[in-house]
């Protein structure tokens, strides 16, 4: 990847980038600010189905907030991804690997485990 298209790309964490460019599409829709997240609405903000475990991370971490309305559906708030976006994107240094953020997000994670055993 060249170094021009890494600049253009967003950290939304530690090895998942986005490009901001795919957001764009939703700018104009003021009817729902909520995504379903299932195959497409995944692919609109960047995102493929693996990622569905960093996203219920980032949501139990209180980073973004989604909505479970059934077992196997759920919604993104995208004021919430949103705002994401927009603290990764200001402060390069938010997923820093001795940082706050990083610590809280990990910590999440390990709940998680303890929670499956």
């Amino acid at each position: 990847m060249s170094t021009l298209a890494a600049k253009q790309l967003i950290k939304i964490y530690p090895g998942i980038l986005i490009d901001p460019i795919v957001r764009r599409e939703f700018a104009d829709r003021e009817e729902s600010r909520h995504l379903l997240l299932d195959d497409l609405g995944l692919k609109h903000i960047g995102l493929e189905k693996r990622h569905m475990k960093t996203l219920s991370r980032l949501s139990e971490g209180g980073y973004i907030t989604i909505t479970r309305i059934s077992p196997k559906v759920w919604f993104l708030d995208m004021d919430s991804w949103d705002a994401h976006l927009r603290r990764v994107t200001e402060d390069p240094w938010y997923w820093d690997r001795d940082g706050k953020h990083l610590h809280h997000y990990r910590q999440t994670y390990r709940n998680d485990l303890a929670e499956a055993l």
